[in-house]
């Protein structure tokens, strides 16, 4: 039984961004970062390293082997759409309306300062019609 247990994440420098603590010491838990500093900022893009990090009875948490290196391993950040509007499931939503999404990193160069795309379609959109805008890499603008 742990005394103590919290997940590090860590920089590309070795940085501490956050420190999770281990939602239960006594069993098996998942523990989710939601990509944020302990400042509660969103952490830019790139490389990032996860490790548990636990004692008992003053003794370091370690592998059967002694080692620590199976308690560690690679994150990747990407951006992703932290805002929309529309909203997700918006029923009454005017023909004119454009479509936007704000992003947690710049992801094009339309607006870098507030991160937000805006999509202004160049006609009307149809009235009681369902619109998807995939962010990514799942095609292009679709309706029905």
């Amino acid at each position: 039984m742990l005394d103590t247990c919290q997940i590090e994440i860590r920089n590309a420098a070795d940085t501490l961004v956050r420190a999770l603590s281990c939602l239960d010491r006594h069993a098996a838990t998942t523990v989710t970062w939601d990509g944020k500093d302990t400042a509660g900022a969103l952490v830019p893009d790139g490389s990032y390293t996860w490790r548990i990090v636990g004692a008992t009875d003053g003794i370091s948490l370690a592998d059967y082997d002694g080692s620590t290196s199976a308690l560690s391993g690679a994150i990747t950040v990407q951006p992703w759409v932290t805002a929309q509007s529309p909203g997700a499931d918006s029923i009454t939503v005017s023909q004119t309306a454009n479509v936007t999404a704000t992003f947690s990193a710049p992801v094009v160069t339309y607006n870098a300062t507030n991160r937000t795309v805006t999509l202004n379609p160049i006609r009307t959109l149809s009235r009681y019609s369902h619109y998807r805008v995939p962010v990514g890499d799942d095609g292009p603008l679709s309706g029905t």
